[in-house]
Formats: C-alpha cells, structure tokens, sequence
C-alpha cells in the first residue's frame, strides 16, 4: 500500500490531528528504513499493525500479571498504551504488551510477531530464554 501525492497528505493531515504522528515525523508506507525483513501489515485508518504475543492462559492468571487502563488514577495515555496495557513481569518484555485489543483464546501455541523473528516462545528470563535458537 503507497500513499503519494494529495492521497498521502490527507491521510498525514488526519493522523497528525488525531495527534498520532510524532511532532516533526512525516507518514510514510513506501519506504519502511525501520524494519529489517519482512514489513508487518499497516493500516494508517486504524493504525492495526497485526502485532500479536502468545502467553499462556497459566501464565495470565498470576497474581502479579497486570491488565491496565489506568496509572494513578488517570486513564493510560497513547505513550503509554492506551486503551489496555498487559503487564507480564514474569517473562520478558516482549510478551508485555501496549495498546491490546483483544484476547484470542487458542488449543495451540502459536508464535506472536516476535516469536515469528527469531525470539522465543516462552521467554523466561531467569532460563535466558531469548532466541529460539534457529
């Protein structure tokens, strides 16, 4: 997807109002310098990137597993991870989530976008659990 020309400057215009593009940044889909492989899918209307982490439910359901909407009262902001943050301190910080939108609940474990780029499945830090090792 190529955003050029008047297209593109709409589209910029309307993200930087909604307060969504950085001061001094400019949108751009054509030339991706930040990633390295593949580009993971964007769309600039909603902002979804398809970025998705596999936790185990086991592993949600401890006591010191956090989902946030708020910090000291007030509700998170985008730099923060507005709406729903997921805090796992268990396991690495990859699998600590911002800007969640929902849970899908699988019969299998299936890799999450850092798990497809080489990190690991689980991600115990105390194991040192970092790289799949492929």
């Amino acid at each position: 997807m190529l955003f050029e020309g008047k297209d593109r400057r709409e589209l910029e215009r309307k993200i930087r109002q909604e307060g969504r593009l950085p001061p001094g940044q400019s949108l751009t889909l054509k030339w991706p310098v930040l990633y390295y492989g593949s580009v993971p899918p964007f769309d600039p209307e909603t902002w979804e990137q398809g970025y998705t982490a596999n936790i185990p439910v086991a592993d949600l359901d401890r006591d010191e597993v956090l989902i946030a909407t708020h910090h000291d009262g007030e509700p998170l902001s985008a730099e923060h991870g507005f709406p729903v943050r997921l805090i796992v301190p268990h396991m690495y910080a990859w699998k600590s989530v911002k800007w969640v939108r929902g849970f899908e609940f699988l019969d299998h474990n299936q890799a999450g976008f850092w798990e497809q780029n080489g990190y690991h499945m689980y991600g115990d830090p105390w194991k040192e659990q970092r790289f799949s090792g492929k």
